[in-house]
């Protein structure tokens, strides 16, 4: 599986690095790509890009690179490294589409709802824009130990789709993952109990069936149905099976759609305390 790491200078990416270790998916091409941006403040043509600055920035980057390409060799695994100036966003999905990627991964961190919408976030963006699936790794993250994951679906093609995907990847150090599925408002609206327990029968069996496949896939599967809104089930699920990543699903719905009203996924990128993996079939 060929993965671009975004290698940022605040050290975010090495949670990226030991996050995919761990995941244990073989065989991974990995391109470590680190990006300077020019400052927001200024515009790009009022830069003074002179020998001196390029040579400082040069020097910066190599430091940079070098400590990350020392992280992956530490993990086993083999990088080729670069650097490029401008949109670090941008150019992580240009690179992922000219390289033909499987997946971006980045590290991160926690923002607010209001600072994730007024200031943005290079995962924000890639959640929006990128066509690719994308490894946003949060906090600090162990370097060792099998991974509990909660993978939300809703059942639908496209859900089982990701899933399917998330089967090719092959991810061995995922040791448990539990098959969430939220009954919320838009699934039951105004139904009656007899209607509730059977769509609670009706997913019961289609995630017996989902977890089938995933468990002969290698995958350890088990299947949670609960009632009420699916934000706070993951954050139940998170939190009572001290779960290590959110796995989700991201069918696209429009970019003024998820920028403005938003999307759970998209909710989890910005405001969560937990590494998500967001898979795009």
């Amino acid at each position: 599986m060929k993965v671009v790491v975004g290698v940022d200078a605040s050290g975010f990416y090495e949670s990226a690095i030991r996050l995919l270790s761990r995941l244990k998916i073989d065989p991974l091409d990995i391109e470590l790509l680190h990006i300077d941006e020019v400052p927001q403040s200024y515009p790009e043509e009022a830069f003074a890009w002179t020998s001196e600055v390029l040579d400082a920035m040069e020097k910066l980057d190599e430091k940079i690179l070098s400590q990350a390409e020392h992280l992956a060799v530490e993990r086993g695994m083999h990088s080729t490294s670069r650097s490029l100036i401008g949109s670090a966003a941008g150019l992580l999905m240009e690179q992922a589409d000219v390289n033909h990627t499987d997946l971006i991964a980045i590290g991160s961190y926690q923002r607010s709802r209001i600072g994730g919408l007024v200031f943005g976030s290079v995962g924000r963006a890639l959640a929006i824009g990128a066509h690719h699936s994308v490894l946003i790794a949060k906090g600090e993250i162990g370097a060792e130990g099998p991974i509990t994951a909660i993978a939300t679906t809703d059942h639908s093609r496209y859900s089982d789709q990701a899933l399917r995907l998330l089967c090719k990847l092959k991810p061995l150090g995922i040791q448990r993952l539990i098959l969430l599925t939220a009954l919320d408002e838009a699934m039951v609206g105004s139904a009656d109990e007899l209607h509730i327990d059977r769509l609670r029968e009706y997913f019961a069996k289609r995630g017996e069936n989902v977890s089938r496949f995933m468990n002969a896939a290698g995958i350890p599967t088990e299947v949670r149905c609960v009632e009420g809104e699916l934000d706070q089930a993951i954050k139940d699920q998170m939190a009572e099976n001290n779960a290590d990543l959110l796995i989700m699903g991201a069918q696209g719905h429009g970019f003024l759609k998820r920028l403005f009203i938003g999307s759970t996924t998209l909710r989890e990128v910005v405001t969560s305390s937990h590494s998500i993996l967001i898979l795009r079939p």
